[in-house]
């Protein structure tokens, strides 16, 4: 595996997560569980968690929430306030579970700079999608 294909799939797992992190913990742990993710990253152990029946049931129902949250203008403000300290760390999360594949022996300043970038590629996308929903609804 090149380090340019593990660079991009450790940066748009949390830049997804960053628009909905429910969608992608739920896709990411249902394609895992069915054998169809096969992408070397995801052979670490990190993300066995993901294909887990507590992880992916509760990913369910908070995506349900949230598609919940995003037909009421005044909640979905409020949800993507809140979600702006959830995001970032799921997305940090994310990068982190992929670097074992990709060095498994990674010192911690590989590691923090794994949390750095995904969790600021989550921000970035949830960044972008809050102001955009701002704007949008106040035209």
């Amino acid at each position: 595996m090149d380090a340019l294909s593990a660079l991009g799939t450790l940066l748009a797992l949390p830049a997804l997560a960053g628009i909905n992190a429910y969608a992608t913990v739920l896709t990411v742990g249902l394609l895992l569980r069915s054998g169809l993710l096969t992408h070397p990253i995801f052979a670490d152990p990190a993300f066995a968690v993901l294909a887990s029946d507590w992880v992916i049931g509760l990913a369910a129902v908070l995506y349900v929430l949230e598609f919940l949250a995003d037909k009421v203008p005044a909640v979905d403000h409020i949800w993507d306030l809140v979600h702006t300290f959830i995001r970032p760390p799921i997305g940090a999360a994310l990068a982190l579970a992929g670097m074992g594949a990709l060095d498994p022996d990674a010192g911690l300043p590989v590691l923090v700079g794994a949390a750095l970038l995904g969790g600021s590629a989550a921000a970035a996308t949830h960044l972008a999608k809050t102001t955009t929903r701002l704007v949008a609804s106040n035209l």
